[in-house]
């Protein structure tokens, strides 16, 4: 009963493509190391004449030998701040900073360090990705540093560390106009890191009006220009400027990539558009379909060492799960080396979704967990995917949980800007309302969902999405004219992809082969990927194979009374069938073999029969003709059946057979019998039934056996694991001759109550193992001998091996009188069904 029909939305947020943390290292002008003056006095002429020495070295080139005397100097003056500043703004200047540099810090003494040098020792700590001990040296030199471009450098620090709005803030504390064209493109850059595109391309359009033909600058305009959107202006902005000719072919890839990422936004937008309005997958992916196909262009130009490689590779992930494409989406997401956690959220859960078709649920559970603690990210969307992972691994207490959960997480209403506008419902409380249907149905509570959407639907009668839960419910059911009913009040309309659906499984169910084929050839050519598709187009593949079932009971038997009456102290009752594929759509043959076989106190009686029939099914009637001889290829015999559903609830059945299963006396003595029979079943849903049999055989012997059955089933109890039905039933019949070769009682009625019970054990898709229990008691009266009690037992192991193949075993105990003595019989069975 469960399926997979539910809907995955997907969102992207806005990426940014270049990675500035490096590259603004060069946006600040090289310092020009001042030859300090003001402290001439306080330091020795030999120090002074070392230091500058040193300085004018590294200037000339001569780099090692200039830092070795930098060296010889810290190690006899550790303390001094003037040998710290120049030697740390040099080792910034020449790319040379590192992690050694940085136990040196703790020997500056904000109060008397250079403010030449705080620039540099802040840059040269973050240029390391030590962003936090950048800010905290930054803090530190704040109260003797009122230069605006600490200010600015604070932002920038701010924006890296994902403080947005400490980096706004402080930006907004600081006035544009006094920046220079350097400090306003670390602006720009600030303002991009923290998600303001539109005020940082304020700030690189300043940078450029001051500026025009720094190459730094022009990068800076040009990667704000791509962050506000205004790609085709940053395209002829990038082919009039020849100052950035030498990294051209970058900022092209780069520009192409960020393109590629707008795309695919658009495409799925599109997508969204045309399906909801009844497009197929065929036109409705078209666009999404050419982004795919330009990634593989691009592929051969994105390299790990570029700065678009992983906003690329994260595009295109979201890009293949969206389409479906799941094991390639996580196949690029592994390439990566990445740790998921380390992802944006929108790959997460593309990578969620992707993980959940695949059926590798546990993974997915893991993906959309880590959704929810993102800020003002988790939606209705990612609720629905954990949701169903949850239920895929049959943690169906934590879903429950969930959907309770998720009603106090989502928003009843929207409300417009504009005063005075209307209340409107969320579209999130729209699904939210359709799962919490959907999770009674999970949890095998058809009755309760089935009732849910009818006053859901009620109360939006023209709802398509409950309209069409409330159709499948029905059909889950059983009730396949009830969900035509359903669907019929969505006549008018342009049906969806759901409507078609749920009309095409409509006509499978009701046996309209041709309507079948026909709905499910053009749901093909729509939506190819569907998994409700998928499923029908195997269905309807099993009908061009052969199929087989058998069933094989074997039984022992204990009395204090071995004659002729009984069925015999061993017993072995056997059925197969084996179907051949459908022919014309209505139409099979099928073998049969049919053994019976009985131990008495006269020896072994053998029944075994043999036969070829012709089936024909349309429209939920079915006919079958069959005939069938014995062993001895004698006792030909026919035997016709008929059955008619006339409504979703009412079936009869009628049945002829000329060589009628007579007990195995009767046939050792050379009789045989017919039998005439017909019944009635009542179908209320998969919750009740009732069903009333008759049946008239006619013996040789000249005994004619009446028989009427009477059967009522009640579930009792539904949960996701387990079932729980009562069934009540009760006979009555008649023999007009009592033959003393065979048990013919004048005139028998009895009454039996049975509890069964399914236990789901273990379940993953597709194969699942089931014990299954029966325990009953009832009474037995016969004429002449009185009324007796009796009760039987049965325990049974069932296994879905796969979808198209089944195996059952068990045991079984009865007990039951013949001619008022007890009969107790122990027996096994297995059983299997399969198509090839």
């Amino acid at each position: 009963m469960r399926k997979q029909h539910y809907k995955l939305k997907k969102r992207m947020p806005k990426l940014s493509i270049f990675n500035y943390r490096s590259a603004i290292s060069c946006i600040t002008s090289l310092l020009i190391i001042p030859i300090s003056v003001a402290h001439a006095t306080e330091e020795s002429v030999e120090l002074k004449s070392s230091r500058e020495k040193a300085v004018v070295l590294v200037r000339q080139g001569q780099i090692e030998q200039g830092m070795s005397l930098f060296h010889t100097l810290i190690s006899q003056y550790p303390d001094d701040q003037i040998v710290l500043a120049d030697y740390l703004t040099l080792r910034f200047q020449t790319q040379k900073f590192n992690q050694d540099d940085i136990a040196l810090l703790q020997r500056i003494q904000p109060n008397k360090f250079p403010e030449y040098a705080q620039i540099p020792v802040i840059q040269g700590v973050r240029d390391l990705q030590q962003f936090n001990l950048a800010l905290a040296w930054l803090k530190k030199f704040e109260p003797y540093n009122k230069n605006v471009q600490l200010q600015v450098m604070k932002a920038v620090l701010y924006a890296e560390l994902n403080q947005p709005q400490d980096a706004v803030a402080t930006l907004k504390g600081i006035s544009l106009s006094a920046l220079n064209a350097d400090q306003l493109t670390q602006a720009s850059y600030a303002y991009r890191m923290s998600g303001k595109p539109i005020e940082s391309l304020n700030a690189a359009g300043l940078a450029y009006e001051k500026a025009p033909g720094s190459w730094s600058v022009q990068e800076e305009y040009f990667y704000a220009l791509m962050d506000s959107g205004a790609l085709l202006e940053a395209e002829q902005f990038l082919k009039a400027h020849s100052n950035l000719n030498d990294k051209k072919s970058n900022l092209s890839l780069n520009l192409e990539l960020l393109q590629f990422g707008q795309d695919i936004k658009h495409a799925i937008t599109r997508y969204k558009y045309l399906s909801n309005h009844g497009e197929g997958d065929k036109v409705s992916y078209a666009d999404l379909d050419k982004c795919l196909a330009k990634a593989t262009d691009l592929q051969k130009q994105v390299s790990r060492e570029k700065p678009g490689y992983f906003n690329f590779y994260y595009n295109y992930i979201y890009a293949l799960s969206f389409r479906g494409r799941s094991s390639e989406a996580i196949e690029y997401a592994q390439q990566l080396n990445r740790p998921y956690a380390d992802m944006p959220a929108y790959v997460r859960h593309a990578l969620a979704n992707a993980y959940l078709r695949i059926k590798q649920p546990q993974q997915a559970e893991t993906l959309y967990l880590s959704l929810l603690k993102e800020k003002n990210y988790p939606d209705m969307e990612v609720y629905s995917g954990l949701y169903y992972s949850y239920i895929e691994q049959e943690k169906f207490q934590e879903a429950d949980q969930l959907v309770k959960d998720v009603d106090h997480l989502i928003p009843t209403y929207h409300y417009g800007n504009t005063k005075g506008e209307d209340k409107t419902t969320a579209d999130d409380r729209y699904e939210y309302i359709s799962l919490k249907g959907l999770n009674f149905a999970y949890r095998n509570e058809l009755n309760t969902s089935e009732k849910y959407y009818q006053d859901v639907v009620a109360k939006t009668p023209n709802n398509s999405l409950y309209l069409n839960n409330l159709a499948m419910i029905q059909r889950w059911r059983e009730q396949p004219l009830h969900s035509q009913k359903t669907l019929a009040r969505l006549a008018g309309r342009e049906p969806d992809k759901n409507t078609l659906i749920n009309q095409m499984k409509n006509e499978q169910d009701l046996g309209n082969i041709q309507a079948w084929k026909k709905d499910l050839s053009h749901l093909l050519e729509l939506y190819p990927d569907d998994s409700g598709v998928m499923e029908s187009r195997k269905e309807m593949s099993d009908r061009d194979h052969f199929n087989i079932s058998h069933e094989s009971t074997w039984g022992h038997s204990n009395s204090d009374q071995i004659n002729q009456n009984l069925r015999g102290t061993r017993d072995f009752d056997s059925y197969t069938r084996l179907n051949s594929p459908w022919m014309y759509d209505n139409y099979r043959i099928f073998a049969f073999s049919q053994n019976r076989s009985g131990h008495f106190d006269i020896g072994n009686i053998r029944d075994d029969r043999y036969g070829l029939g012709l089936e024909w099914a349309s429209n939920r009637k079915d006919l079958t003709v069959a005939l069938s001889q014995n062993s001895h290829q004698e006792k030909t015999g026919a035997d016709i059946k008929w059955s008619q559903w006339l409504n979703d609830n009412w079936q009869y059945r009628l049945e002829y057979n000329s060589q009628a299963p007579i007990p195995l006396q009767a046939l050792r003595n050379k009789q045989d019998g017919k039998l005439y029979s017909t019944s009635i079943l009542w179908r209320q849903s998969e919750s009740r039934s009732a069903g009333l049999t008759y049946a008239y055989t006619d013996i040789s012997d000249g005994n004619k056996q009446q028989d009427w059955t009477f059967d009522f089933t009640q579930r009792l109890q539904a949960s996701p694991h387990h079932i729980t039905d009562m069934l009540v039933s009760a006979g009555y019949g008649t023999n007009s001759k009592q033959e003393p070769l065979y048990f013919s009682p004048d005139q028998y009625y009895a009454m039996n109550v049975t509890l069964q019970h399914d236990w789901v054990t273990w379940r993953k898709y597709n194969q699942n193992f089931t014990q299954h229990f029966e325990l009953g008691t009832g009474f037995y009266n016969e004429k002449n001998y009185g009324t007796k009690v009796t009760w039987n037992a049965q325990y049974l192991h069932r296994w879905s091996l796969s979808r198209t193949w089944q195996l059952e075993y068990g045991i079984g105990i009865t007990r039951h009188p013949y001619d008022g003595k007890q009969e107790d019989r122990t027996y096994g069975l297995v059983g299997f069904r399969g198509i090839f």
